[in-house]
C-alpha cells in the first residue's frame, strides 16, 4: 500500500522534530481531529501547546523547469521504471529557489484563519531520502551559510506571515535551519560552509590532509 500524503508528511514532521531535540507527545491529521481542512497537514503537541505545521518539498528547479518537465516528474518516472540515470541540478538557483518555495506557501496560508491552532509553523523538506525525490529535491549544504539564508530571504514577509516558526531541514547531512521573528534564520543542527580565512578557499578544511611532498 502506498503511503498516503498525511503519512509521508507525518513522516518528515516526525524527523524533524527527532533531529532538533523537538519533544512532541502526539502527532496527528488535523483533517481528522477538527472534522475538515485547517490549512495544517500535520498537528502536534508539544508541552501543552497545539502546533499545525505546514509541510512543503523543496523542488531544485522551482521557477527554472515547467512543473511537467522538471526533475521531480522525470525523477518519479524513472524511479518507477528502475532506472537512475544522471541529472543535472542547477545548483546556482537553489537559494531562489528556496525563497519561491516559501513565498509560496506563505501566500497560501493567507487563506487560513489557523484558529484551531496556538503556533502554526513551516517545514521545508530538502535533500529527502527518497529514490523519487533525492534528486529533485536536492540542496547542497555546502553552498550555504546562515547569512545566505537570511540574505536570501525576505526577513519581514515572513514576520507578514501566520508562521511563528519556520524550518528547512535538509534531510540527506540532517541539516536544521531554523527561523523565528526574534532571531531570523540560524543553525540548529548541523555544520554549515565555514567561512574562509584569510586566502584560504572555502571547501578546503573538506579536503582530505596531502602529504609533504619529498625533495
Amino acid at each position: 500500500m502506498n503511503p498516503t500524503k498525511f503519512d509521508r508528511e507525518s513522516a518528515m514532521v516526525a524527523r524533524l522534530l527527532a533531529v532538533a531535540g523537538l519533544p512532541s507527545t502526539t502527532i496527528e491529521d488535523p483533517m481528522h481531529v477538527h472534522g475538515g481542512k485547517t490549512g495544517a497537514d500535520v498537528q502536534v503537541r508539544i508541552a501543552d501547546r497545539s502546533v499545525g505545521v505546514q509541510v512543503t518539498e523543496f523542488g531544485a528547479d522551482e521557477g527554472v523547469a515547467s512543473p511537467g518537465r522538471g526533475l521531480r516528474a522525470t525523477e518519479k518516472r524513472n524511479a518507477r521504471q528502475g532506472q537512475f540515470p544522471p541529472a543535472a541540478i542547477p545548483l546556482q538557483h537553489q537559494l531562489t529557489s528556496l525563497r519561491a518555495r516559501v513565498s509560496d506557501k506563505i501566500e497560501k496560508a493567507r487563506r487560513y484563519t489557523f484558529q484551531q491552532f496556538d503556533e502554526i509553523w513551516l517545514l521545508v523538506a530538502a535533500s529527502l531520502a527518497d529514490p523519487e525525490a533525492i534528486v529533485s529535491t536536492s540542496f547542497v549544504s555546502l553552498l550555504l551559510t546562515p547569512d545566505d539564508v537570511n540574505s536570501w530571504h525576505d526577513d519581514e514577509m515572513l514576520r507578514r506571515s501566520t508562521y511563528t516558526k519556520a524550518f528547512i531541514h535538509i534531510q540527506v547531512g540532517d541539516m536544521v535551519y531554523h527561523w523565528t521573528p526574534e532571531n531570523g534564520w540560524q543553525l540548529i543542527h548541523g555544520v554549515a560552509r565555514p567561512q574562509p580565512i584569510g586566502g584560504d578557499l572555502w571547501f578546503k578544511s573538506f579536503l582530505p590532509p596531502f602529504p609533504p611532498r619529498r625533495r
